[in-house]
């Protein structure tokens, strides 16, 4: 594009002025050749890969944005810079450049919590963002909690690792596994749990997420039903809609999220779909934001078998933080005769 013509007017009595810019569109032109600059320990032509900018296919704005945010969400980058060449190509397509700043791959962490459900707890974790140079993710974690207790045994550990490796089947996938094993003390039951799974998640748009994985999963549960081992073999998918202007700390746009887990317990032959909906919204109520209304609702159930057949730890509870404040912990829902909560379907 060229600019051909400019007119300035000013207004005396407002002190304003107006500008007129006359343009002349340049040609349509595609991509050319992408060249990625600034990488040291991430592979380069995974970087090129990554942008799914293709040569060719006509140049658009949005897409140099996204292309840009999906380096950015790889976490190996502390900042990309997209520049489009002065000039075309001989073939009338736009070089595209790409300066790319890495971050440290390797990181941990230590730190303390304490709720008044959970006590206090200790947790580490550490990770490498760059595992085999395209971006394969590595955390280790672990976390205790109920420290301080008189009862060693009513202490809660959960341990975990888990890989990720993104671009599996195009720059919007990513491939997971992990194995976690969790050793809690609710008041509704008592629970030992190994878990291994894996799957893929996919990226339909900015805004659309969609996942599926197949996860095994080993527990031995004590609840008001007595002492059980379950052998769960599950598959896990979910559908979710995220256009929150921000993540973090959004103050407008909804997230909706949809989930269903068709289940087989392999112990017991029973089998069974878990079904969960969420929604959630958020509205600035002044220009700085500094007030937001937010709202959420969730929905779910489990159909196919009975409640006893269902791991406790799989059923639904409702009451505390992350539920309805205000209540306690697991405190509304069905219940034995000793008030003891079992959870519902």
């Amino acid at each position: 594009a060229e600019v051909t013509d400019r007119q300035i007017v000013a207004d005396h009595a407002t002190s304003t002025l107006d500008v007129t810019l006359t343009v002349a569109a340049g040609p349509v032109a595609g991509y050319g050749d992408t060249t990625v600059e600034g990488t040291e320990k991430v592979d380069r032509d995974f970087t090129e890969y990554m942008t799914a900018l293709k040569r060719g296919r006509q140049y658009s704005p949005q897409e140099i944005d996204d292309a840009r945010d999906r380096l950015l969400a790889l976490e190996v980058f502390n900042s990309v810079t997209f520049k489009e060449a002065d000039t075309l190509d001989a073939d009338g397509n736009i070089p595209i450049g790409v300066q790319v700043s890495e971050r440290k791959p390797r990181y941990f962490g230590v730190g303390g919590t304490f709720s008044n459900t959970e006590g206090l707890g200790l947790e580490g974790y550490w990770g490498h963002r760059n595992l085999f140079g395209r971006a394969e993710k590595l955390r280790i974690d672990g976390k205790i909690s109920g420290i301080g207790s008189n009862d060693l045994g009513e202490l809660n550990y959960n341990a975990g690792i888990m890989f990720e490796k993104p671009g599996v089947i195009g720059p919007a996938s990513k491939f997971f596994a992990g194995v976690k094993t969790v050793l809690e003390h609710p008041d509704a039951y008592d629970h030992f749990s190994v878990k291994g799974s894996t799957g893929l998640s996919y990226e339909l748009t900015k805004k659309q997420t969609v996942s599926a994985e197949v996860a095994l999963d080993y527990s031995r549960i004590h609840d008001a039903f007595g002492k059980h081992k379950y052998l769960i073999a599950s598959i896990p998918l979910q559908y979710v809609y995220d256009n929150r202007d921000n993540r973090l700390n959004p103050t407008s746009g909804f997230r909706v999220l949809a989930y269903a887990e068709p289940s087989y317990d392999i112990l017991s032959g029973a089998a069974f779909l878990k079904l969960r909906g969420e929604g959630s919204a958020y509205q600035s109520l002044d220009s700085a934001s500094k007030f937001v209304l937010a709202e959420r609702v969730a929905i779910g159930s489990i159909v196919g078998t009975s409640l006893e057949h269902v791991p406790a730890d799989r059923r639904f509870y409702s009451g505390g933080g992350g539920s309805v404040r205000g209540y306690a912990y697991q405190g509304i829902g069905p219940k034995d005769f000793t008030g003891q909560p079992i959870g519902g379907l």
